[in-house]
């Protein structure tokens, strides 16, 4: 699958094994590298040690949630993507960037991240 993700590295923020491996999957067939972090300390020393183009990132994680690896990659100026299959819609937070609620497909996943790369480069 030729996208708008072929080429860049794309951290995934997900503490569930089996959605992590899938979402892999995903970004692999989208041509993108995909580096796993199950948790926030984990996602933040990835953000740390080398340059991300874009993320896909778990709201609630182990019982936290990830708001300070949002922060960090606004920061950074990274296209973020919000997966959740709990959250309050209403939440301010939750408007800073897109959100695809769980279970989401491999294309609605490409699309929207795709989408918030293409914002992020206008900006």
């Amino acid at each position: 699958m030729n996208s708008v993700l072929s080429g860049l590295k794309v951290l995934v923020v997900e503490d569930e094994p089996l959605v992590a491996i899938l979402v892999e999957e995903v970004m692999d067939q989208a041509g993108a590298r995909a580096t796993i972090a199950r948790d926030v300390p984990q996602a933040l020393k990835a953000l740390e040690a080398e340059r991300f183009d874009a993320a896909v990132v778990d709201l609630n994680l182990r019982g936290q949630q990830s708001w300070p690896v949002a922060d960090a990659l606004v920061a950074q100026g990274i296209p973020y993507v919000l997966a959740t299959g709990n959250a309050d819609m209403g939440d301010a937070r939750l408007q800073a960037a897109p959100v695809v609620a769980k279970p989401y497909s491999a294309t609605q996943l490409v699309k929207v991240l795709g989408q918030a790369i293409a914002e992020r480069a206008q900006a």
